[in-house]
């Protein structure tokens, strides 16, 4: 699509002769209808290459309104910072349990082995003794 910025002076000038030329071949030769002609192409061009600009407008804004939509978004982030924070605490708190566990089973595997070393010294002396 050609752009009408820069241009419009070439485009209305190529578009009133034109015009001029139709009209004179045609056997209108008004000078009334050739002096509204410029002004009406020319208008007709302006609105065309206004009219295909796009014009953002902006909402108004309303900073109570932000605010509120802020101290939500804070209030979200804080919700699931303390969920996540719950969470860790019942981790915490589990892995705390099977520490606790693996050390009473480890003291038990201990004495166990205690017991079997007590055993095996007691039959080691005692078949050194009896010779």
């Amino acid at each position: 699509m050609p752009s009408w910025e820069g241009d419009e002076v070439l485009w209305l000038t190529l578009i009133y002769k034109s015009y001029d030329y139709n009209l004179n071949n045609f056997g209108v030769n008004n000078m009334l209808t050739k002096k509204l002609l410029f002004p009406a192409v020319f208008a007709l061009a302006t609105a065309f290459s206004m009219g295909c600009q796009t014009t953002a407008v902006e909402a108004p804004s309303n900073p109570l309104a932000e605010l509120e939509a802020a101290v939500a978004e804070v209030r979200s982030i804080a919700e699931e910072a303390l969920r996540t924070a719950n969470s860790a605490s019942y981790d915490a708190g589990t892995a705390k349990d099977m520490a606790f566990s693996a050390a009473e089973a480890a003291g038990d595997a201990q004495a166990c082995c205690d017991a079997n070393s007590d055993r095996m010294s007691r039959m080691f002396d005692d078949s050194m003794s009896s010779k």
